[in-house]
């Protein structure tokens, strides 16, 4: 089909096929190869125009279980469906060993990209891009601050896109744990480009991010609920991946000043933050949304509500604006609207070390990660070599043609 199909037309084909086939078409030739590894094929795949078998599994949900059994720990990955049933859309291999302890902290996800890191109870510096779709993943390099070289920290990392130069980057910000002066944080950008860490320490922080702080990515950005000590106010801070800045924006006036009782969260596509209130049988959720992005007046109360007891945790939502709650180890649908609880059939053993074992969070499918830099080098090169091999042949073949129709007349 190469010899008489233009790479155009091979490259329109490709990009409306599902992603197993896609992967399966790498292995036709040389050619087929190079072009689906391509990153520009990469992007256009992923931001494809949406057909309806499309739009059936487009909104999926990444469900995170973990569980004991005679070999040991384990976690689980699974793709949902968001849909009513919450069909099992696929499971998830997860190739690698369990964390040093307890299971890895998600960061986040982007572009069908996952971000894992074993920092939760250890100094272990070890972070990895990975897409469970098509197995492909990314060792990040030793960072530059360890607690071999600077001693006890805290940190917070991000995790996003950058458009402007078609990069992933991960941005780690350390606060060491000096008591006997006011040291600046060590921040640190990795790009997935140049495969390094960078120092960008003189860029500053406008206020402080507890370690290990959930982040909400949105629009190119980290986001983290920060705290301004000196003015006692709180505010989130985000970290664009484009112009690789720093900036805040002001939360709702009736949040309390109490980070620790913040989450920073997209519902819907909008920036929200989850205001976590009382405790045991009286805690209740209160959820803003930022309506229009970067605007401190349209910080809109979306629900507050309250969950009792057998509600243990908020976790994520749904793309029609239920909650994912986890409860006693169970992963519940909760409708504000109505007040309807709804068992989605997933158990994850919460118990202990556990505790927060359970996450969900939307996810799309992506090739990202396929060809690395280095392979998409050679495949280029490779791609070039088979299209002269082609030329070659063609051009003998009309010798040999043109002698062939000489000898004739």
């Amino acid at each position: 089909m190469a010899d008489y199909l233009p790479q155009d037309v091979l490259v329109n084909i490709f990009t409306r096929l599902p992603i197993k086939t896609v992967l399966q078409c790498t292995s036709v030739c040389k050619l087929w190869h190079s072009l689906i590894v391509n990153p520009s094929f990469i992007d256009s795949h992923l931001n494809r125009p949406p057909t309806q078998a499309y739009n059936n599994a487009h909104h999926l949900l990444l469900v995170r279980t973990c569980f004991d059994d005679d070999e040991g720990r384990k976690e689980l990955y699974s793709l949902h469906c968001d849909n009513e049933a919450f069909d099992e859309y696929a499971k998830l291999q997860f190739p690698f060993n369990m964390a040093y302890n307890r299971f890895y902290r998600i960061v986040g996800s982007c572009n069908g990209i996952l971000c894992l890191t074993d920092d939760q109870m250890t100094y272990v510096d070890n972070t990895i891009l990975w897409n469970p779709t098509i197995q492909k993943w990314v060792r990040l390099p030793k960072p530059r601050v360890t607690f071999t070289s600077h001693g006890g920290f805290d940190h917070a990392i991000g995790f996003g896109f950058d458009a402007k130069s078609n990069d992933y980057k991960v941005v780690r910000i350390v606060r060491l744990l000096d008591f006997e002066s006011e040291v600046p944080p060590e921040i640190d950008l990795y790009s997935l480009n140049t495969g390094a860490w960078r120092n960008i320490s003189h860029l500053g922080l406008p206020c402080v991010i507890s370690g290990r702080a959930t982040q909400a990515y949105l629009n190119g950005a980290a986001h983290w609920i920060g705290a301004d000590m000196e003015r006692h106010c709180i505010m989130f801070l985000s970290f664009h991946m484009g112009d690789e800045a720093f900036r805040s924006m002001s939360l709702p006036a009736d949040v309390p000043f109490l980070p620790w009782g913040l989450i920073p969260a997209v519902i819907q596509g909008s920036l929200s933050v989850i205001e976590e209130k009382g405790f045991s049988y009286e805690r209740s959720w209160c959820i803003w949304v930022m309506k229009e992005y970067g605007v401190a007046s349209s910080w809109t109360k979306l629900i507050d509500v309250g969950i009792g007891e057998q509600f243990d945790m908020l976790i994520g939502f749904r793309k029609e604006g239920e909650l994912l709650i986890k409860a006693r180890g169970d992963l519940i649908s909760f409708s504000p609207r109505d007040a309807q609880v709804k068992g989605l059939g997933i158990r994850s053993n919460t118990r202990g070390w556990y505790d927060e074992s359970l996450h969900t969070d939307a996810y799309v499918e992506s090739l990202v990660l396929l060809g690395s830099p280095e392979e998409t080098k050679e495949d280029e090169v490779a791609c070039e070599e088979e299209k002269e091999v082609e030329v070659g042949c063609r051009e003998e073949e009309i010798e040999s043609t043109e002698a062939a129709e000489t000898r004739h007349l």
